[in-house]
């Protein structure tokens, strides 16, 4: 059973099916499933739109015309589900089966967020899917999330705090994802992506899709032993190596297929207007790149100077020095900014305050070590002339 939500400013119809009555070539799609393990449709949540231009919102805008159906999965729904979306299994006891859903007559664009995952859980139908998903990613790759909540809030935050508000988690995803591919559009067109012309020159789905598919698409694998190999240069064992995994991406297992990948040939422009920049300007030291003077020239400049008068620059004054570089050396054309010598520094006159030093203690010298025939005969020396004759040394005899 069909139910058209509202927010009060437009007439809901009656009839369950009046939104498969009216033809869109597009849908905003969000499905909520039984669970993670083999997942089946248990509500399926879409926004029917008729261009690309058709979307205007601002802070103050919400959907209103968002679709909602329910359907049984056919098992029970898993806790971790039922936490998501708060859809138990008696709330769908007595709705139709999963395999029962489709999407409106007419509908050949399905736009989703990790658009894939939406798309094989109601039966694959044949439409074109546009994955909001891999163009935020290749719009916006600095960000540290590319979640749908968090996406809005690098976009606007006021809108991402009036979604948030709302109870009905299908809603918010909803809202977010139709917010969300509203200023993937303008981006875009900044980016000149896309054309803002009128008639027969104005972009329409089937551009934003062709865009889709090329930032779905990967030029390089990023993963594996062969990461950031492009994918035409892959060889042919590992290519069906990893067309053999079952858990491959629908984007990647096509770009192998076909025997290459596209690059985003879109780059950021110069300057984002919303994004934040923790980097710091730092100054840098001006760079000198003349030569020391010569000792002649410092003879001449100091032989200039007036006997008697004053230097205009203290030794030890660095007021005026300029930083230079590793490989450089300061110009001196006046002065030298250089600290004197330690023998050329002027005494400092005594005021009559100055605490007295210490006298400084002369340390004698060490003795340097002697060998043992010098050591017995200073050891004999003080008793020679003394007439003792135990101790003194015999003379060998001539």
């Amino acid at each position: 059973m069909a139910i058209l939500k509202s927010n009060g400013n437009d007439e809901v119809p009656e009839d369950p099916d009046a939104p498969r009555q009216i033809t869109y070539p597009a849908v905003i799609f969000s499905a909520d499933t039984s669970g993670l393990t083999a997942p089946k449709l248990v509500q399926a949540n879409w926004l029917p739109v008729s261009s690309i231009d058709s979307m205007h919102p601002t802070v103050e805008s919400i959907p209103v015309a968002i679709v909602q159906e329910q359907f049984n999965p056919g098992q029970p729904i898993e806790f971790g589900a039922m936490g998501k979306h708060h859809i138990t299994d008696e709330d769908v006891a007595g709705a139709p089966p999963a395999e029962s859903f489709y999407l409106p007559e007419g509908t050949k664009f399905m736009i989703s967020h990790n658009v894939d995952a939406d798309w094989q859980v109601i039966g694959m139908p044949n439409v074109k899917r546009i994955d909001t998903l891999a163009i935020a990613e290749k719009l916006w790759p600095e960000l540290d999330s590319h979640r749908l909540s968090a996406l809005t809030y690098y976009l606007h935050k006021e809108t991402a705090r009036k979604f948030g508000k709302n109870p009905a988690h299908s809603q918010v995803e909803l809202s977010s994802c139709w917010y969300l591919f509203s200023r993937i559009v303008d981006e875009l067109r900044d980016r000149g992506a896309l054309s803002d012309g009128l008639g027969e020159t104005a972009s329409n789905f089937e551009d934003v899709w062709n865009i889709s598919e090329t930032a779905r698409s990967s030029y390089r694998l990023t993963f594996g032993k062969l990461e950031t190999t492009p994918i035409h240069e892959v060889p042919p064992d590992y290519k069906n190596w990893l067309l053999a995994k079952p858990d491959l991406s629908l984007a990647l297992r096509k770009d192998l297929v076909r025997g290459y990948g596209e690059e985003w040939p879109w780059p950021p422009k110069a300057s984002q207007p919303e994004q934040r920049s923790h980097s710091v300007a730092r100054r840098q030291p001006e760079v000198v790149t003349e030569s020391l003077p010569t000792t002649e020239s410092k003879n001449k400049e100091s032989s200039a100077v007036t006997p008697g008068a004053a230097p205009k620059t203290g030794a030890g004054d660095w007021s005026n020095a300029k930083p230079v570089s590793r490989n450089a050396t300061p110009a001196l054309t006046s002065a030298p900014k250089q600290p004197a010598g330690i023998n050329d520094i002027p005494a400092r006159p005594k005021t009559g305050n100055e605490v007295k030093q210490p006298e400084t203690i002369k340390v004698a010298e060490k003795a340097p070590r002697l060998s043992l025939s010098e050591k017995l005969a200073l050891r004999a020396k003080p008793n020679q002339g003394t007439g003792s004759s135990q101790n003194s040394v015999q003379r060998p005899r001539g």
